[in-house]
């Protein structure tokens, strides 16, 4: 079994996780209000975004799209989109 480490939930005992991009990827909420993304054989923290003001709850994958569905306690839900190169950096 792998484990996937960074995330810590005070408020709520789970939240959702999913596969990504295939099964390249795993996605999870965290009570931080953080979406944490690591690769799946290694279990390596590949990112780690602020998608929501106080919890990530939901984490949906579209089926055909390289986006990602994020909700929680704000009133909306956040998308994100991959980047062609998953282990690029985000411009600063």
């Amino acid at each position: 079994a792998q484990r996937y480490v960074c995330a810590g939930n005070a408020k709520s005992i789970l939240k959702q996780v999913r596969f990504l991009f295939g099964s390249e990827y795993v996605g999870g909420g965290s009570d931080c209000g953080r979406l944490f993304i690591w690769r799946t054989r290694t279990g390596r923290l590949a990112h780690m975004l602020k998608a929501d003001g106080a919890s990530v709850n939901c984490v949906a994958p579209h089926a055909d799209l390289p986006l990602i569905a994020v909700s929680g306690y704000d009133h909306d839900v956040k998308m994100f989109e991959s980047c062609a190169d998953p282990s690029a950096k985000p411009p600063t």
